[in-house]
């Protein structure tokens, strides 16, 4: 189990550990090179401390930067940005990009959405099944 060290904490990926897609997407940023801790949100003690609510983080991942929070595409556009690989950090840069928003976003919300449907997701990860328990 890894908790947050507080306020502060430089650099943290909050993913949903009980959704088996998520947990599978947080090791692929790791396997990029990504300079980013891999925290489950419901380890983070300090959510509130950067004016995140649980609802928010089941929804969608989270990168704590410094003092700064992203959200979504652009949350993984930053840790992206963070790999040791040029590559890597080319596509953090380009998913991240004004011209790119729309449909990085619009392609973020399909997938969070359908996420039980794909590699390593189950019914738990679900956002639907999720609200209603």
């Amino acid at each position: 189990m890894t908790t947050s060290r507080g306020p502060g904490l430089r650099h943290a990926l909050l993913h949903d550990a009980d959704c088996g897609f998520c947990v599978r997407s947080a090791r692929w940023v790791q396997r990029l090179g990504c300079d980013v801790e891999m925290v489950a949100w419901q380890d983070f003690d300090e959510l509130a401390a950067y004016a995140i609510t649980p609802e928010a983080a089941h929804a969608e991942i989270h990168l704590v930067d410094g003092d700064r929070v992203l959200r979504g595409h652009e949350a993984i556009a930053g840790a992206l940005r963070r790999s040791s690989y040029a590559v890597v950090r080319a596509a953090g840069a380009v998913l991240g990009s004004r011209a790119v928003r729309p449909v990085a976003s619009r392609s973020y919300t399909w997938v969070a959405a359908h996420r039980q449907s794909l590699p390593g997701g189950t019914a738990t990860c679900s956002l639907e099944e999720r609200k209603a328990s």
